[in-house]
């Protein structure tokens, strides 16, 4: 039988491997020089096996027999892959219909209860803070209302935020409300400490956060202020010590900081921390030294990281002793390399929906920005709101957008932060000023992988 390259097929070279890549799915296989000389074999006409393993014998002069048993396994997994189609038919059926976005569904609803905090951080895109003109709060009343609107929209995830939602004089029943619609987690600061709160806090909630930014306290007070670092930690302590084991610190790198990211994974597993999230350094409100950010030096550390906790991993499952603990980070691509569904979009337009303490909708917890105001829940539904998002914002997908439709990569990267595009280059269709930088990393990462 005749064998035949997938249509819509792209070679990518990068150091000593070929990534060929699926243009029409998020597929690709690291080839090394052998399979690069196989696929080029086959070529757009197609080739017979056997005439395919009788070439290459003649072109490395090898013994036939020899051939057939090294390179008929690549043959297999490649057509296993859907990389190599056997047959004409079954080639002309690959370029049929193509996987389409799922139907919308409102997955995560990030609710902001106030916009009152006791810190200043100077990045804060929010720009949360404690000024007499800050002073909005969502009751329990309004959120009970958004969450039961939320729940026919598909609503599995909810995050309440600030500002510092402890701050807010009915966080407990707050928390308790969100619970009955959904999964629940708090995003915290850990300063405002009360034992009373916390203690029933945890009952209603699944994910616990806290934003600290550095294992040195010199370091974390530089930008959440004096004293933080030591309040921050006396409250994951406490709650570590309530046996609530889902805590979570939040680490927004910046060019101050982020090369404390290695050693904030041991900090993290030393406090009883489960996970470490890396996120992400926004160029909205406070956050005035964007320019000064090096994605480049920004992947390094991150590669540092990875490579630590899986030196920590290894260690652990070496010893028997489990290791609870991941680390994730915004931006950053190593697990979209594995996807297997497209990934259409960053979220915006499709999967999330955030509420200002005001009432006014927005499609991103970063674009609460008067242009991308879809609405408010005082004086609208929240699905009339989420039905209008779909005629106000941008193209909702990859292949809608004119920066990323003709990207190899697209369906990995899933065009980057629109927020970023829209704060840098001004527009949500615009070019994410990372773009270059998250095409090198992905075929960084492809060429890592292993080869098929």
């Amino acid at each position: 039988m005749k064998l035949f390259m997938k249509p819509d097929l792209d070679f990518k070279q990068y150091d000593q491997s070929f990534i060929l890549i699926d243009n029409t799915r998020p597929r690709y296989v690291t080839l090394n020089q052998s399979g690069h000389n196989i696929v080029n074999a086959i070529g757009e006409r197609g080739m017979e096996r056997t005439g395919l393993i009788d070439r290459l014998s003649k072109d490395f002069d090898i013994d036939t027999g020899i051939m057939e048993q090294e390179i008929s396994p690549f043959l297999d997994r490649m057509i296993e892959y859907g990389f190599i189609i056997p047959g004409e038919k079954t080639r002309a059926a690959q370029t049929g219909e193509q996987e389409q976005p799922e139907p919308r569904k409102l997955e995560t609803l990030w609710i902001k209860v106030t916009n009152r905090c006791n810190l200043a951080c100077p990045y804060c895109y929010a720009e949360s803070g404690n000024t007499p003109l800050v002073k909005e709060n969502l009751d329990v009343e309004d959120v009970d209302r958004i969450l039961a609107e939320a729940s026919g929209l598909g609503l599995e995830k909810i995050v309440i935020t600030g500002g510092e939602p402890f701050l807010h004089k009915d966080i407990i029943e707050i928390l308790k409300t969100a619970r009955s619609y959904g999964a629940v987690q708090v995003l915290t600061n850990g300063t405002v400490f009360n034992g009373e709160v916390f203690t029933e806090a945890v009952k209603h909630v699944d994910i616990m956060q806290f934003s600290i930014d550095s294992h040195r306290a010199d370091v974390n007070e530089r930008t959440r202020g004096k004293g933080s670092f030591e309040k921050t930690l006396e409250t994951v302590k406490f709650v570590s010590e309530l046996g609530f084991k889902n805590i979570v610190f939040s680490m927004t790198p910046t060019p101050d900081n982020m090369e404390n990211i290695v050693e904030m994974i041991d900090f993290s597993i030393k406090n009883k921390v489960r996970r470490l999230h890396i996120n992400r350094y926004c160029p909205a409100g406070r956050a005035t030294r964007y320019g000064d950010f090096d994605v480049e030096k920004f992947y390094e550390q991150i590669d540092k990281a990875y490579g630590h906790f899986s030196r920590l991993f290894m260690n652990a499952r070496r010893s028997s002793k489990p290791l609870d603990f991941s680390i994730d980070v915004a931006g950053d691509f190593s697990l979209s390399i594995f996807r297997k569904n497209k990934k259409f979009n960053c979220g915006l337009k499709s999967t999330l929906l955030s509420i200002e303490a005001n009432g006014d909708v927005y499609p991103c917890s970063a674009l609460h920005v008067p242009e991308m105001l879809l609405g408010n829940i005082h004086r609208e539904s929240l699905e009339e709101i989420y039905k209008k998002e779909s005629s106000v914002c941008c193209p909702g997908t990859v292949d809608e957008m004119d920066v990323c439709k003709d990207c190899r990569v697209r369906y990995f990267c899933g065009g980057g932060c629109r927020a970023l595009a829209y704060y840098i280059n001004r527009g949500l269709q615009a070019d994410e000023p990372n773009c270059k930088h998250y095409q090198d990393r992905i075929y960084k990462l492809m060429s890592r992988a292993k080869s098929a």
